[in-house]
């Protein structure tokens, strides 16, 4: 019963992993973009607000300065953890989905990180934020992950939601005498 929920789960995944999967690829076309044809200048809708503007980050999350080797080391440490984690709990299409997202983002940035020893950053966003898709990927992975609904408690459990006492002892019971 319960491989036929995860089965479910997938299936119910699927759009939102092609969706993950379809970010990924136009995240790896702009970077390409950003790095062999973007002028220098860059092109922007409104004037060094929002635009598209190369730079190679070789910190982590702000530019802030990092070990290259360290940074490889700790990303892959904490993805596996965290995919350690959710595996660990009832796949569900959220937690799926989440996933999906989070390891297509890391992996595009991951892949830049290892192959030019920078990240591509892209897209400017106010006159200091320059991101790409990829770290919104990450993002939306982990708030996913985070803001998920309590576990339920599965049939066969020992315990259900209708064995709490809620507290409330001026209320009659019903059905007894």
């Amino acid at each position: 019963m319960i491989a036929s929920q995860q089965h479910n789960a997938i299936l119910r995944a699927l759009p939102g992993l092609l969706g993950a999967l379809l970010l990924f690829v136009v995240d790896r076309a702009l970077k390409n973009y950003a790095q062999y044809s973007l002028p220098p200048e860059g092109v922007f809708w409104i004037p060094n607000l929002l635009g598209l503007e190369r730079y190679a980050n070789t910190g982590i999350a702000f530019s802030l300065p990092a070990h290259r080797n360290l940074v490889l080391i700790a990303t892959g440490i904490i993805l596996f953890g965290v995919i350690s984690h959710v595996l660990k709990e009832r796949l569900s299409t959220r937690n799926i989905v989440a996933l999906g997202f989070l390891v297509f983002g890391a992996a595009s940035n991951f892949y830049d990180r290892l192959t030019l020893g920078a990240v591509i950053d892209y897209l400017r966003i106010g006159p200091i934020s320059l991101v790409n898709i990829a770290d919104g990927m990450v993002v939306v992975g982990i708030v996913l992950l985070m803001f998920q609904r309590p576990k339920q408690p599965r049939r066969g459990d020992s315990q259900t939601p209708h064995d709490h006492d809620h507290g409330n002892a001026a209320e009659p019971s019903v059905g007894h005498s």
